[in-house]
């Protein structure tokens, strides 16, 4: 026999749960910020199966997941939200504009079949040679189609002229948030949902081309004790440098992405293995150098290093398959010791 869930049972269910979000962020020495706070509720409640498949994997590959995994998350997962309702607003206006348009012709077709109508009606008449005197009527017929045409292909010059104004500025906007929802806002670059199409991208373009296609992924060492010393905006200060380095760093048809807090990507098409290794290790040497500096306080923070995985694409492998390899490298690098390039 089941059991009827009371309101009282389901208040008390959401208390523990809330209790759990609370305590599991200040474990974590995350900041219970609605974001953070919605994020983890989520995660906990399972109400968000692509989220929890996600921050499961993320919890479990890295023990120091904190607050800049929750910052890529949240935008992950919840601006997507927004930018659905700005695309069905702008498509909206735009489906408004177009039936505008449709209709302004519409009428302007009505008003030429009048003055065609008037035109045949004269027409005739002259045909049956009709007395002039009796060619009033269609003469003022004509006229009066013809100033009203006249009249009407003005306004539907204007229309179709602020019709078109706006349309190119739909399309614009609909180009801007196209850029926005592939583009990470901190750091400028592709964000994971870029990098995702990217990669299956390069993938077919090697196998349609019979040519190698090679894979970076790179993670800045002790970032969480970075960020735990130094506060976190000197941390993503930190994550935007690195992400200036690596679009300083590449050729035009390579793509450097942000895949995850503090863990970055570099898809290079046309790239040996050789090669993609020289890139990382002149990486890590770029990055070593930079001494660090708060630019609020004019602190100097030290030095980052970074460890980087490298891996060629194996042909009828996935780009799972292709990340995973990847990734391992990239583990091996800091099980190495960090601050080091490890091929897989």
């Amino acid at each position: 026999m089941e059991t009827a869930v009371t309101a009282t049972d389901q208040h008390a269910k959401s208390r523990n749960i809330a209790n759990q979000v609370i305590s599991d962020l200040r474990t974590r020495l995350i900041a219970p910020t609605p974001e953070n706070y919605t994020l983890w509720y989520c995660y906990l409640t399972g109400e968000h199966p692509e989220l929890k498949k996600t921050m499961d994997q993320l919890v479990t590959e890295n023990p120091d997941f904190g607050s800049s995994e929750m910052d890529m998350l949240f935008a992950d997962f919840f601006s997507a939200d927004k930018q659905h309702s700005a695309l069905d607003a702008i498509t909206r206006q735009l489906i408004d504009e177009l039936k505008g348009v449709f209709e302004t012709l519409s009428n302007a077709s009505a008003v030429s079949s009048t003055y065609g109508s008037s035109l045949d009606t004269l027409t005739d008449a002259l045909d049956r040679g009709v007395a002039p005197d009796d060619l009033q009527p269609a003469l003022l017929a004509v006229a009066q189609a013809t100033k009203t045409m006249t009249k009407e292909n003005l306004a539907m010059e204007r229309q179709l002229a602020s019709s078109s104004s706006e349309i190119s500025q739909l399309k614009s906007d609909l180009e801007d948030m196209r850029v926005q929802a592939m583009t990470d806002g901190l750091t400028g670059i592709a964000n994971r949902k870029c990098f995702d199409l990217e990669l299956e991208n390069a993938i077919q373009f090697a196998e349609d081309e019979n040519v190698s296609v090679c894979l970076l992924m790179l993670d800045i060492d002790h970032f969480k004790k970075f960020n735990d010393t130094h506060g976190h905006q000197a941390g993503d200060q930190v994550i935007r440098l690195l992400a200036d380095i690596l679009k300083d760093s590449v050729k035009g048809q390579d793509t450097p992405a942000r895949y995850g807090g503090e863990e970055f990507s570099i898809i290079l098409p046309e790239t040996e293995l050789q090669g993609a290794v020289i890139l990382a290790q002149s990486l890590c040497k770029r990055i070593v150098k930079r001494e660090l500096v708060n630019r609020s306080t004019g602190n100097h923070l030290g030095k980052i290093t970074i460890s980087v995985g490298a891996a060629q694409y194996i042909a009828d492998e996935t780009a799972e398959d292709f990340i995973a390899r990847a990734d391992k490298a990239l583990y091996g690098a800091k099980n190495g010791g960090r601050d080091q390039v490890v091929a897989a």
